[in-house]
């Protein structure tokens, strides 16, 4: 590559097209470079892409300048590498054609444009049509991966990359198959054809030569051999008998032998030891029986193999119409981005046409921004990458913008090589809208729940102070002026005493709920047996007081926080011994794996409760028994702590006969809500 023109590329990449200067060192690339080398011959056109954009700056053909070419394979390799393209059919040249490109670099080593040429392939159709003159009907002829001819056949004109085969040999050869077989050509004339499939080209070449003309030999053969016969029947008449032991004997096994042939015995042999021109007519025939046996058995081979590719495709249609009739966007498309197959899922998502997305590319469909990263996923998919599902932005018909769900499946032929991509698309637009609708919304009501933790916390915190002060104050009066003033007097200093000390209560207890959430640590293993032995020892003068009877079964170690697992425990055995009835209370605790899940039991024989009521108790501040002391919060804390761990907690009672509160936590933690 001339210095010349690597300046002179570097600066018409830059020029704007109004700039004088760059129709000079336009016209001069185009005269002193490109021109005279398509003059030559070997080249249809050569041309030169921009390395940013892929824009035609020059071509000898003027038709194609100023147009992008940035997702042909020839530009996006070329950039990096010397890249020559796949026989291919130019709509723009009109022929099949090969691509060749290269880079353009500077002194720097930067890539500032890619240099490309269709090289003209007339001359490799001309070395393919020539006969090799051992027949007069031989022809050979190659075949893309999509059964069309890319070189002329010997007895058509205008047929390459024009008219698609579907004869025997070219789908064998589509399969990736080398052999031969007997079938008829692309005229309906039959044919003994030997096809080869070249994988580093994806091209098949076949050679052909006419059934008639290739077994002529054989024919002429075995006419031969019957007139023979009766020339030798005749002289061994007349001969007698020595000429019937020596002459007539293996003649007649010869005839004998034609006539098995005709009704199909390939095994028959004239089998024959003698040393004349008999002897070696009647080897001669078994050598022909024999090699008529080999072709034989070859077509019936292929005949078998013809009769399997159909019922293969029966399931391929059937399969087909599944896939067709799929409400998900099913496509087939090709390593250079273009559609092979769309289904009706596609166009009801999309909104082109199958005829209409067979036209187009798959950048057609993905928006600007996000087009590098899937030229990048084909390139993956082309060297053999494994992908698995992933989400992507497709562009419809009337320029929305849809995101997809994809799961892509590389379409590779016998030999492993990937020759297209399979996709099935779902549109899942309205599912992420609503994700984040409902995000949003948990996003709304975590920030919700915190306020309101925190509310509840400062409230019960702040009114400690006040309300310690009214407590105080009130006890004071009690103690000052109890009989010094009268009885009414006394009664009401009681009601302000009283109240001060339930509403001191309602707020530690309202601080202790709050704190379940504020003050939670990180949970970790613990012994259930050490956390049941604390709470027993903060509860042993209620115990003791009120005659309890408190065992426990083996309980296991769990992830909690240790703290909130005493103080849940504690409420619930505190509960039990307080809504006891007129037998001594007894409470069990017990605890069993089900599942993922531990599940704990505490059981007493206490005043039970309607089951009408087994949702209300565990609401803040509800109270079912007015009779007994306490705030209505045990039961609630207890549920915000099991739901804090990730579990679950319910009531089973009936009234006179006991409780039995459960509650679950996982065996390896839960997600702390």
């Amino acid at each position: 590559m001339r210095p010349s023109l690597i300046e002179y590329t570097a600066v018409l990449a830059l020029l704007d097209q109004a700039d004088p200067e760059y129709h000079t060192v336009h016209r001069s690339i185009l005269e002193e470079d490109l021109t005279p080398n398509v003059e030559e011959g070997g080249f249809l056109a050569l041309f030169i892409l921009r390395g940013s954009d892929g824009l035609m700056l020059v071509s000898t053909d003027e038709k194609q300048e100023r147009n992008y070419r940035e997702s042909r394979p020839y530009f996006v390799e070329g950039k990096s590498c010397t890249y020559i393209q796949n026989v291919y059919y130019s709509p723009t040249l009109g022929k099949s054609a090969i691509t060749i490109s290269t880079p353009i670099k500077d002194e720097e080593d930067n890539p500032i444009a890619v240099l490309a040429g269709h090289v003209d392939l007339i001359g490799m159709s001309e070395i393919i049509m020539q006969a090799s003159g051992l027949s007069q009907t031989e022809q050979t002829y190659l075949v893309n991966k999509f059964g069309f001819f890319v070189t002329e056949p010997w007895f058509s004109d205008g047929y390459d990359l024009e008219k698609a085969l579907h004869t025997d040999g070219v789908e064998a050869c589509l399969e990736h198959n080398d052999g031969f077989g007997f079938y008829d050509d692309y005229r309906g004339v039959p044919v003994i054809g030997a096809y080869r499939w070249m994988p580093e080209w994806e091209l098949g070449i076949l050679t052909e030569v006419e059934q008639a003309e290739a077994f002529a030999p054989i024919i002429t053969l075995r006419n031969t051999v019957f007139g023979i016969g009766v020339a030798i029947a005749l002289i061994v008449a007349l001969l007698g008998v020595f000429f019937n032991r020596t002459l007539t004997w293996p003649l007649r096994r010869l005839v004998k032998g034609t006539e098995e042939i005709s009704r199909g015995n390939l095994e028959y042999r004239a089998s024959t030891t003698a040393k004349d021109e008999i002897g070696q007519l009647s080897r001669a025939f078994d050598q022909m029986v024999e090699d008529l046996k080999a072709v034989t058995v070859s077509r019936d081979e292929l005949v078998e193999e013809v009769a399997e590719h159909k019922r293969v495709e029966g399931d391929l249609r059937r399969m087909a119409v599944v896939v067709k009739d799929s409400n998900d966007a099913v496509t087939v498309r090709d390593f250079e981005g273009r559609f092979l197959a769309w289904n009706r899922g596609a166009e009801c998502i999309y909104g082109w046409s199958e005829a209409e997305a067979l036209a187009m590319n798959i950048v057609d469909i993905v928006p600007k921004e996000k087009r590098d990263e899937e030229l990048a996923l084909m390139r993956q998919l082309q060297r053999g990458e494994l992908l698995e599902s992933f989400e992507m932005q497709r562009v419809t018909k009337d320029r929305r913008t849809l995101d997809v769900w994809i799961t892509v499946t590389k379409l590779s032929d016998d030999a492993g090589l990937p020759i297209a991509i399979a996709t099935t698309e779902r549109d899942i637009t309205e599912r992420k809208r609503a994700e984040e609708e409902l995000k949003q919304i948990m996003a709304e009501l975590k920030r919700s729940n915190a306020e309101l933790e925190l509310f509840a916390y400062v409230a019960s915190h702040d009114l400690q102070e006040p309300l310690r002060m009214v407590s105080s104050y009130t006890q004071l009066l009690e103690r000052r002026y109890k009989d010094r003033l009268d009885a009414d007097a006394d009664e009401f200093i009681s009601y302000a005493v009283g109240g001060a000390k339930r509403m001191q209560d309602l707020l530690n207890d309202l601080l202790a709920y709050s704190r379940v959430g504020t003050r939670g640590k990180p949970l970790e293993p613990t012994d259930c047996a050490a956390v049941f032995d604390a709470a027993v020892a903060n509860l042993k003068v209620a115990i003791r007081n009120s005659g309890a009877e408190v065992t426990h079964d083996a309980l296991p170690v769990v992830m909690a926080d240790e703290g909130q697992l005493v103080q849940l425990f504690q409420n619930l055995i505190d509960n039990a011994i307080k809504f006891r009835g007129e037998e001594l209370p007894r409470v069990h605790v017990s605890a069993e794996q089900r599942g993922n899940e531990w599940v704990f039991s505490v059981r007493d024989n206490g005043v039970g409760i309607e089951p009408q009521y087994f949702e209300r108790v565990f609401i803040i501040f509800q109270r079912l028994h007015s009779g007994y002391p306490g705030t209505g919060t045990g039961l609630s804390i207890c549920k915000r702590i099991v739901e804090r761990h990730g579990g679950r907690i319910w009531l089973e009672s009936q009234a006179g006969k006991g409780s039995t509160v459960w509650f679950a936590i996982p065996v390896k933690g839960g997600k702390q809500s």
